[in-house]
């Protein structure tokens, strides 16, 4: 088993979506053949999930660290298309069905092309009885929901049970907690090349959809703008994980205290910094992420240009 170093730089694990866009897989620098003809849709990051661990010196990352050390997952997204109208089960309901965590997460917008938006959330006085009557009947539902139109800087805090669909020309980046369960209620009449629709779990999301006013409203969802404005901003403090996000100008140091609960994590999305901890250096550059482990003492950080991206602790 590989050991545990101050600064651990990860590899990322990549998925195609059908949604999946062109910005992440450039910033990447994926080349076509790679992706098999498909779209890359998410690279995860920070990620223990058997179905797509990142990689630390080519070692799966949930083979060196248990889930207790990183309760969260961290990933870009890239769209070119909505995403499914879904939602995620809380802890409660993911132990009983599925032996899992639940799935809250949160959104740091990077790019938004023009009219992105995304749907977050019922309108008032929409009911349950009135929601899944338009999923039985195989109408759009996204009438019946919050529409926010988003631009770069934004931030959304998405609780678990909340429904929501992540509009078109957005790069994004996700932090969640460390699960895989997504229950999809509509997906826009999409179909595959083989002419097949991606399933869907009504059944699932009809006990867990929250449809309570004080639940779908902005104030529910922790709204931010302009969160890259500068320095270190906490955006939510969640019990698997509480992230903050960064903007620092070219020569600017920042110093982190060590977390011994838990494992904290670094995600650049632009500019590049230089990571120093117990005489180790690492350098971390745009759409790279790097885990900090326990134990070792504070991290510094110093920005070689301007750059910014999340913290995760």
């Amino acid at each position: 088993m590989k050991k545990l170093t101050p600064i651990m730089k990860l590899c990322a694990s990549y998925h195609n979506r059908p949604w999946g866009g062109e910005h992440l897989s450039q910033a990447k620098q994926i080349l076509p053949a790679t992706l098999k003809g498909g779209r890359l849709g998410e690279a995860w990051e920070v990620s223990l999930l058997q179905e797509g661990p990142s990689t630390f010196c080519q070692t799966p990352l949930c083979q060196i660290v248990t889930e207790g050390q990183i309760p969260y997952l961290i990933k870009f997204l890239d769209t070119s298309e909505f995403l499914s109208v879904q939602v995620h089960p809380d802890d409660k309901y993911a132990q009983k069905v599925s032996h899992s965590k639940g799935k809250a997460e949160c959104w740091a917008v990077l790019t938004a092309g023009e009219e992105a938006g995304i749907f977050l959330g019922v309108k008032e006085g929409v009911t349950r009885q009135r929601f899944f009557q338009a999923i039985d009947n195989k109408a759009d539902p996204s009438s019946l929901m919050n529409y926010y139109p988003v631009k770069a800087g934004d931030f959304f805090y998405v609780p678990a049970g909340s429904l929501h669909a992540i509009g078109k020309n957005i790069t994004l980046i996700e932090i969640q907690q460390s699960c895989g369960i997504t229950y999809r209620v509509w997906d826009w009449n999409r179909v595959d090349g083989a002419g097949q629709s991606r399933e869907l779990h009504v059944s699932h999301a009809r006990e867990v959809v929250r449809f309570e006013p004080q639940q779908n409203n902005t104030s529910y969802f922790q709204r931010q703008e302009n969160i890259f404005a500068g320095g270190l901003m906490l955006l939510v403090d969640h019990h698997d994980f509480m992230a903050s996000s960064f903007m620092l100008e070219p020569g600017m140091t920042l110093s982190l205290d060590d977390n011994t609960k838990r494992f904290s994590a670094i995600t650049v999305a632009d500019g590049v910094l230089e990571l120093s901890r117990q005489g180790m250096l690492e350098t971390v550059g745009p759409f790279e992420s790097a885990l900090l482990p326990s134990g070792f003492g504070t991290i510094q950080i110093k920005s070689k240009q301007k750059s910014l991206g999340v913290i995760v602790k």
